[in-house]
């Protein structure tokens, strides 16, 4: 997420995006996903070959800047994830196909009204100076949450009682809860462990790299932990990392980043322009590209004028041209939305909702009855992501053709995550995927500190504390969906498409292989990569 010395809000909101819990349970299977990456895949480059040791591996990644941190608690742009990936573990983590698991703990236990959950770390793992893992640090982690600045994580966990931790033994703590949260492990599944007395200077992990330099908006290296717990993983992670050393290169610039790998300085990118992908394959550099559940919203809030008419959300929704804006503002990497996030997730398809197709006479009809048949908007826009700023130019084309007039204000990163971020009655955005209700607690639920619609509906707060309560995943499936339902006819959001990631890469670099959870890298699975 390219940005530099962003105020404390936009702080805020960055670091809780990239801390939006784990992943939803019945992806799309590995096979499926390789015939997905088609084209120069590196996966289907490596199968049946025996990685090699050794070596540095160089990535040019976008964003970062001198606000850049070693906090895995505080990531802000897509650079703090990616350090933060070789860093540090999970308590829990999405596998390879989008089912979280235990990854430092044994499988976490609820008491009878999910208000509790016991968690044990698992025995045998150790940070990167010796220390055994154990419930201290556990109990430090989740207090480090609230105890930062800007930590996003503390809208996460706000249901954890943190008076009320309780040590068990040295290896299980007890997590009492301020109210039923039947979805624990997936606030769990993207918690870094940091030890007690965590020095942000010098830090400390779990990780499969460990710390050796770092140069805030320049460049980190990164050192081979030969002690790593695979977790997860089982024997496919024994004797990894196989390289000595990775380095991560700050190059929040397109052109820059994509020279840097033309030129051999970097091995790798991430964030591919689209418009530049069939460019860099002619030119003999792999490209990696995997279907994923990012979603890009243009974010309409329904507590202010007009968009507080309900009618008038319609209307926009009815305006989109989903597909042009797929094929214009991705160059057709990716797939069309239908306002509802989450389509990794069983209960998405199951909702089974209609594809919103454009209707202008429809929508000028719902415009007249909300006497806004001569609607003027702002849309403020930022490149925040691939592809953004292209939707907007081309949603502004659209309106037209329904008698909308949309004035578009194009602003920098900074300007956007700053003090008017989810202020902006007409904007923009981009999430990773989630499972369905773990990204409401994020999104547009009822205590979401990421509430850019403002949407606040009774009937979806009833059913939301419904299912948190519902420990059985069968039995939330109603309230789920009519969570959506409502969502789908009233919501704020206009979720126009789902983005594939595009990383591109050198013919020496093996070892990407394709997973749902939206980042980069194979989800920034660095210990993975091997050279030849």
């Amino acid at each position: 997420m390219p940005h530099e010395d962003r105020d404390p809000l936009g702080h805020l909101s960055r670091r809780e995006l990239l801390g939006r819990g784990a992943a939803a349970a019945g992806a799309l299977g590995v096979a499926s996903l390789l015939a997905a990456c088609g084209g120069g895949s590196s996966t289907a480059a490596t199968v049946g070959q025996k990685p090699k040791r050794g070596g540095i591996v160089r990535l040019g990644m976008s964003g970062g800047g001198s606000s850049d941190t070693l906090d895995p608690i505080q990531v802000v742009s897509n650079m703090d994830y990616y350090r933060s990936a070789a860093l540090f573990d999970n308590v829990y983590y999405p596998d390879t196909d989008f089912v979280i698991q235990p990854q430092l703990c044994e499988p976490a236990e609820p008491n009878a009204d999910a208000t509790a959950w016991t968690v044990r770390l698992r025995s045998g793992v150790e940070f990167h100076d010796g220390k055994a893992i154990g419930a201290d640090d556990l109990a430090y982690t989740l207090n480090h949450i609230f105890k930062v600045p800007y930590s996003g994580l503390a809208g996460r966990f706000a249901m954890v009682d943190l008076k009320g931790l309780k040590k068990l033994d040295k290896r299980t703590l007890r997590v009492p809860l301020k109210y039923p949260f039947s979805i624990f492990p997936y606030a769990l599944a993207r918690l870094p462990l940091i030890p007690v007395g965590f020095d942000a200077k010098n830090p400390v992990g779990t990780g499969p790299f460990k710390f050796q330099s770092f140069q805030p908006g320049r460049q980190s290296t990164f050192a081979r932990n030969p002690n790593w717990y695979g977790g997860i993983w089982g024997s496919a992670a024994t004797g990894t990392p196989y390289v000595d050393a990775l380095q991560l290169v700050d190059l929040p610039d397109d052109t820059a980043r994509v020279n840097s790998l033309l030129s051999g300085q970097v091995d790798g990118i991430d964030q591919v322009p689209f418009g530049q992908a069939a460019s860099l394959k002619a030119q003999g550099l792999v490209l990696f590209e995997v279907p994923t559940g990012n979603w890009r919203p243009f974010t309409m809030r329904v507590d202010v004028p007009p968009f507080n008419d309900v009618r008038v959300r319609q209307a926009m929704r009815l305006i989109v041209d989903r597909q042009q804006i797929v094929n214009q503002a991705l160059a057709g990497h990716g797939k069309l939305g239908k306002d509802l996030y989450s389509p990794q997730d069983p209960v998405y398809a199951s909702f089974n909702a209609p594809q919103r197709e454009p209707d202008l006479e429809q929508a000028k009809s719902l415009l007249r009855q909300a006497g806004q048949s001569d609607l003027r908007v702002t849309l403020t826009t930022s490149p925040i992501q691939a592809g953004i700023v292209e939707a907007s130019t081309v949603l502004v084309t659209q309106a037209a053709q329904a008698g909308v007039t949309i004035s578009l204000s194009q602003v920098d990163n900074d300007t956007f995550f700053g003090n008017n971020y989810l202020k902006w009655p007409f904007a923009v955005d981009w999430w990773p995927p989630t499972q369905y209700l773990d990204e409401v607690v994020v999104a547009d639920g009822p205590q979401s500190k990421f509430n850019e619609t403002h949407w606040n509906n009774p009937r979806f707060s009833q059913l939301y504390y419904a299912a948190l309560k519902e420990t059985d995943a069968a039995k939330r499936i109603p309230y789920e969906h009519g969570m959506m339902e409502l969502q789908y006819e009233q919501g704020g959001y206009i979720i126009w498409g789902f983005v594939n990631t595009l990383d591109a890469h050198s013919t020496r670099l093996h070892g990407l292989i394709p997973t749902r959870w939206g980042q980069d890298f194979s989800d920034s699975e660095f210990w993975r990569l091997w050279l030849d």
